[in-house]
């Protein structure tokens, strides 16, 4: 594939391949692989191929359209929807085999009103078990979801619960949780195919507290980052070249609103990546790396490109490692004070993705050209 910018990001699917080891092992249960957002900015169709071959009981998305996506490039493993589906598109998770949620006892009954071929379609209840976002709050709700669920012959797969606290340490909120979606559990009187609570960060720390479930749904534990130290390698490196090495004299500023003065004769470089990219316009200040040696951003982070003041033997030639083994998402989220969710998910489609395997690309997609 020719691509046209010299900005792009190698994942590693052999070190995809550990991780899902390492959960698997430590939580002795199933995996549910969760790719929404383009599997966390590394791509969901490559993604899901590799999760496929690992041969992971589900994998999970936000939405209908990330679903229809997968489906669409031929993907054939179980896929759920972890977010709500309006209950008008229905029949097209039905028709593509796309697993569904139960929200709500209102939702259940509209969808019912709107489709007469649910019994066809896998759905998993949705228990809100302290993190008051999408879920049923009470066992009476469950209770009346199950009755108009078994007079209709409907096929509830699943039952969960998502945890909100699960990077805390003592386990206080996640313990109550837990006890909570027992509560529920024990008063269904069906049994479920499948019962998932524990997501990353839980699969890796709760050991036997979650003795309910047998499935794990891990999303940024696969792409290598956790609170709990677990052995997982990052998957992800980000790279480019540069555009032009410039020369500046003491006073010349750089980029826009002049947030960057030199202050004596230094070299910068002029690299294709800015914030549409996915680099956050805050990171002036920043460390980049060039022939190992730091390169800290000056000037603010442009919509296409980004300034790093650089030694002066640098040239246009050199690479430029922006996430890696020098410095990795989670260390620039904690010089952005945020998460490495957010990094990942913000690397733009159009940066060009490298798959490897046993250290050989084996796929270059870029959503543009693809």
């Amino acid at each position: 594939m020719t691509t046209f910018r010299n900005t792009w990001v190698d994942i590693d699917l052999d070190r995809l391949t550990s991780n899902i080891k390492i959960l698997k092992k430590t939580s002795g249960k199933s995996i549910f692989g969760v790719i929404k957002a383009n599997a966390y900015g590394h791509g969901d169709i490559e993604i899901a191929r590799q999760l496929e071959r690992l041969e992971v009981s589900y994998l999970c998305v936000s939405s209908l359209d990330e679903a229809v996506h997968l489906r669409n490039h031929d993907i054939k493993a179980p896929i759920m929807v972890l977010g709500y589906t309006e209950t008008e598109h229905l029949s097209i998770a039905i028709n593509r085999e796309i697993t569904c949620i139960i929200p709500s006892k209102e939702w259940l009954e509209e969808a019912l009103a709107q489709n007469n071929m649910l019994d066809r379609l896998k759905l998993h209840i949705k228990i809100d078990s302290g993190m008051n976002r999408v879920g049923l709050k009470t066992i009476s709700e469950l209770k009346e979801v199950i009755h108009i669920a078994r007079g209709h012959n409907l096929n509830i797969e699943g039952l969960y619960t998502h945890l909100s606290s699960s990077n805390i340490e003592d386990g206080a909120i996640t313990k109550k949780q837990i006890e909570k979606f027992s509560q529920f559990k024990n008063s269904a009187e069906i049994s479920f195919k499948w019962v998932h609570t524990s997501n990353s960060d839980a699969a890796l720390s709760l050991g036997e507290l979650d003795n309910i479930s047998n499935a794990i749904r891990c999303g940024i534990a696969m792409y290598g980052y956790s609170t709990f130290e677990k052995g997982l390698d990052p998957i992800l490196s980000m790279y480019c070249g540069i555009n032009q090495v410039k020369k500046l004299a003491p006073g010349d500023q750089v980029s826009y609103s002049a947030t960057y003065t030199a202050v004596s004769h230094e070299t910068i470089a002029v690299l294709p990546i800015g914030y549409a990219d996915g680099l956050d316009r805050k990171l002036q200040g920043y460390e980049f790396i060039v022939n190992g040696v730091a390169c800290e951003v000056v000037g603010r982070v442009c919509m296409d490109l980004t300034m790093i003041r650089v030694p002066d033997y640098t040239t246009s030639k050199d690479i430029v490692e922006i996430i890696g083994k020098f410095g990795d998402a989670a260390k620039m989220a904690k010089y952005l004070q945020t998460i490495s969710y957010e990094i990942l998910t913000s690397i733009s489609p159009r940066i060009t993705r490298h798959y490897l395997l046993d250290g050989k690309v084996v796929k270059i997609s870029n959503e543009r050209f693809d």
